[in-house]
Parts: C-alpha cells; structure tokens; sequence
C-alpha cells in the first residue's frame, strides 16, 4: 500500500487534469481559428490530437505495468506539456497537429487519456478493500469539479 500522500496526489492531478482537459477544448475552439485556422483544420488538428489519445491510452495498456505506472505517468504528463508548449507557437497546421498528437489534446473536455488508465489501474494498491469505494468516488467527483471548472 502506497498510502494517503499518493492518493491525494492522485486526487489532485485528476482534478488540475480535468481543468486543463475543459480549458483546453474551449480554448482550441476560440484559439484556432484566430490564428487563421478553417473548420476542416481545426478537425484534423482535433483528430490528431484524438490519435495522440488513443496510441498513447494502447501504450499504456501494452507497456504501462512494464514501465512502471509512477515512470508512465511522468511520461505521459512530459508529453502533455511539450504538446501545450508547442502549441503556444505553434502558427500553421503541421506543427499544431504535432503539439495536438504530442498533447493528446481533445475537443471533448473530458478526461479520457493514458493517464487516467493508470491512475485507475493502481488506485486499488493505494488504499485498502474497505475504502475503494469511497476513493474511486472521490475522483471521479474531483473530475467532474475538474471539468466544470475547465
């Protein structure tokens, strides 16, 4: 058992996650076509960053155990940040669906990423049988408070 510290921290990165993922969606609506970009590209940008998603949640399901969940998640969470950096200067097609795929950026505003694949799969070795309930209840309330607030 990992203890109380590691599932706060698990708690709190789901909740800031979440924020980001809601912010994120918006701010790809509004941001996008400022800087020149048509529907049809603000589409592929869109599902690049679903593909991004999608290989890396395939990954962590292939490897994740492999790798570790703590080296997988700073993995996944390293990506994330270089996608939003790339993002930021990113100004024509080619180099914002890179920080899209890089990001895993999604237009859903919900969380749906490797990184909640492994939260999930290691939350059962933090906390003991008679509190899993409560604890899986709290994060799924800490993302939705995430997502509203993103």
């Amino acid at each position: 058992m990992f203890g109380e510290v590691d599932r706060n921290l698990i708690l709190a990165s789901a909740f800031f996650r979440a924020a980001a993922t809601g912010m994120l969606s918006v701010l790809l609506g509004l941001l996008l076509p400022l800087r020149g970009f048509g529907a049809a590209e603000v589409g592929i940008v869109l599902s690049v960053g679903f593909v991004g998603m999608g290989l890396g949640t395939a990954l962590t399901a292939r490897v994740g155990d492999t790798w570790g969940r703590r080296r997988s998640l700073v993995l996944f969470s390293t990506l994330s940040c270089l996608g939003a950096l790339l993002a930021i200067y990113a100004k024509d097609l080619t180099w914002m669906s890179l920080a899209a795929f890089l990001g895993m950026f999604n237009g859903m505003g919900r969380d749906r990423g490797a990184a909640l694949v492994l939260e999930q799969a290691a939350m059962p070795s933090i906390v003991g049988e008679g509190n899993r309930t409560r604890t899986f209840a709290w994060y799924n309330i800490v993302q939705d408070l995430g997502h509203a607030l993103g």
